[in-house]
This record gives C-alpha cells, structure tokens and sequence, in this order.
C-alpha cells in the first residue's frame, strides 16, 4: 500500500492510499475525512477496507 497526502493551492488535504496488493487492506482512520470517489464521511477510528489493487482518496477535516 502507498500513502501520500497533498496540499492543494486552497489548503485542502487530500490523502491518497493506493493498493498494490492482491489482497485487501484493512486500515483504520486517523482523522475525520470525506472520501473523495464516494461522497462517504470516515470518522477517526473508524474502520476501513481498501480493495486490492484499489485507491481511496480522502479529503482530512
């Protein structure tokens, strides 16, 4: 799995998690975030599954 967090000119942070496993990752949240593909609110601690061969972009609170 890749991890890379960005900051765009407006201050947003986005933070991309790029899965290069065949398997799925299990992954929990360190902060609140909206994701970014899918519209859902992630809260911290709360648990997380990235597809294999997947990517979830997350937009930090």
């Amino acid at each position: 799995m890749e991890a890379a967090q960005r900051v765009a000119p407006d201050g947003t942070r986005p933070l991309f998690l790029l899965g290069h496993a065949r398997e799925a990752a299990r992954l929990t949240a360190h902060a609140t975030a909206t994701g970014l593909l899918t519209g859902k609110r992630v809260e911290e601690g709360e648990a997380l599954t990235l597809d294999p061969l997947g990517a979830v972009v997350l937009l930090l609170q």
